[in-house]
């Protein structure tokens, strides 16, 4: 039906019939589709080359009435006339498919949502850049891998001799695995800037994330590469203040995040989609990390001893990380 349609109105555009309806109809076909336009060029080429033909035909004549004449001069401007109608049509086209360009990319994000609120697990390889490396801080593991499903994760840290886990509770409480049967709580109301800092950078909590992008940043479409369409976000004013900048790889078949580049003042993070695989939901809690017998440490049991725990383990930095 929409073949049809576009047939005649681009029959009535060539003929010069548009009626302001139909031409308000006839760029809305092509403003949304690649096939519309590709039609439109088969035609505008087709009826160009019949009248390059018909003007040939009528300079060949070398004795034409003052009627004739007349009539080839209206044809002279049509043709002229109908090739401005071509290009303002494909202005047009072109602006309104650069004004849709935020709203196809706010349809990708939202296809995206969709997808990582199914039960499926996607690990993603981190990886960080810094604003100013010699900076103190938190020493960088070897390899830093987030699994998530849909708005929980968890993290895995390698520093090659020593490896552990951690992820955060729905009321923000930190939790980390110290060894195999050990582990640790450190509430909210206790977290110390430099942890609070780090779980930031390296939690992603996709759906949170999504959601906040649609709403509080500006989106552009900004190109497809192979099977993967590149999204820009940029918060609004004052919406997002620890964030500058984000792109967005989406794939065009699952409609996953394939790589999620976060730009903010102190570094820049890049998220690298690595593995998909099914979801194990014990391990987004510590519990899941653990061997029997377990020894979970909190403010209630080890008040304390935690902080030393904690120096001893990843060294001085690590004692700012529980305020008393």
């Amino acid at each position: 039906m929409k073949d049809d349609r576009l047939t005649v109105l681009l029959g009535r555009h060539f003929e010069e019939a548009l009626t302001v309806t139909d031409a308000a109809e006839l760029n809305q076909l092509l403003a949304a589709s690649a096939e519309a336009r590709a039609a439109f060029w088969r035609e505008a080429r087709m009826h160009a080359r019949l009248r390059q033909w018909g003007e040939q035909q009528a300079g060949s004549a070398d004795c034409r009435s003052v009627k004739e004449r007349s009539f080839a001069e209206r044809k002279t401007t049509n043709v002229v006339g109908s090739l401005l109608a071509i290009v303002a049509l494909v202005l047009l086209a072109f602006v309104l498919g650069r004004r849709e360009s935020p709203a196809s990319a706010a349809e990708m994000i939202r296809a995206a949502l969709l997808a990582h609120a199914e039960r499926v697990e996607r690990v993603y390889l981190v990886s960080e850049v810094r604003a100013r490396p010699d900076e103190p801080g938190f020493r960088l593991p070897n390899s830093i891998r987030v699994a998530t499903l849909g708005d929980r994760f968890w993290v895995e840290m390698d520093q090659g001799q020593q490896r552990w886990m951690w992820g955060r509770e729905p009321d923000g409480t930190i939790w980390l695995t110290l060894d195999a049967h050990r582990a640790m709580r450190i509430e909210l109301a206790e977290t110390g800037v430099p942890l609070h800092v780090i779980a930031e950078i390296y939690s992603l909590r996709v759906e949170s994330l999504l959601n906040n992008v649609l709403k509080r940043c500006r989106l552009e479409h900004m190109s497809a590469i192979d099977m993967t369409q590149v999204i820009t976000a940029t918060p609004k004013q004052f919406d997002l203040s620890w964030m500058q900048s984000m792109t967005l790889e989406i794939d065009r078949e699952t409609k996953a995040v394939r790589r999620l580049i976060l730009v903010r003042d102190h570094a820049t993070t890049t998220f690298t989609l690595i593995e998909t695989r099914s979801a194990n939901d014990r391990l987004y809690h510590v519990e899941g990390h653990l061997a029997q017998p377990t020894s979970i440490l909190s403010r209630a049991s080890e008040p304390d001893d935690r902080l030393q725990i904690l120096t001893n383990k990843f060294g001085p930095e690590a004692g700012l990380w529980i305020t008393k």
